[in-house]
């Protein structure tokens, strides 16, 4: 199994960020995705969005798809920003 971590970081909490997370089509619909979360941290403007893949192979292949590309369209207007990905092989669980 593999996680993946996107770190995204906002000098002030983003209500259309969590708008549109909140209410997007559910992720384990994509072949290969075990689970999604959205965490918001306390510290304002911090979120986690944090997937579960079966293998590398299903992250990639999502990675690659045109419901990705469309679910990250407007990602580039996001002014003041920054994301970090993170990527781990589940060893055990």
């Amino acid at each position: 199994m593999l996680v993946v971590v996107n770190r995204l970081k906002f000098e002030a909490a983003r209500p259309g960020l969590e708008k549109g997370f909140l209410s997007a089509p559910s992720m384990e619909r994509i072949p290969g995705c075990v689970r999604f979360e959205f965490w918001r941290n306390e510290v304002e403007g911090e979120y986690l969005v944090v997937t579960h893949w079966q293998d590398r192979a299903a992250f990639e292949a999502w990675t690659q798809s045109d419901a990705f590309r469309h679910a990250h369209r407007n990602t580039q207007s996001a002014e003041g920003g920054s994301s970090e990905l993170a990527v781990y092989e589940v060893l055990r669980s």
